[in-house]
């Protein structure tokens, strides 16, 4: 299992559903996206689309986005496009 820590909250993520960990670059925003959506990143020729993990563990909790700034690495889930920042 990995541990890690976003914005003090620990999540685990089993190793087996582990897809890879990569850094978090500078890449494209998309207007209208949920707040939940973080941004799109493209990888080895493969499309990510990264989800912000505290607003998606603690909705409402979070009440402005300076937390991203702290956002170093994604997460990719399994086999899919999907990513935890």
């Amino acid at each position: 299992m990995l541990c890690v820590e976003a914005v003090g909250v620990i999540c685990a993520v089993l190793l087996t559903e582990l897809g890879g960990i990569h850094q978090l670059k500078e890449c494209n925003n998309f207007i209208g996206r949920s707040d939940w959506y973080l941004r799109l990143q493209i990888e080895h020729n493969q499309r990510l689309d990264i989800v912000d993990t505290i607003i998606c563990v603690m909705p409402g909790k979070i009440t402005n986005k300076s937390h991203r700034r702290n956002y170093n690495y994604i997460i990719v889930l399994s086999n899919s496009e999907w990513c935890l920042a």
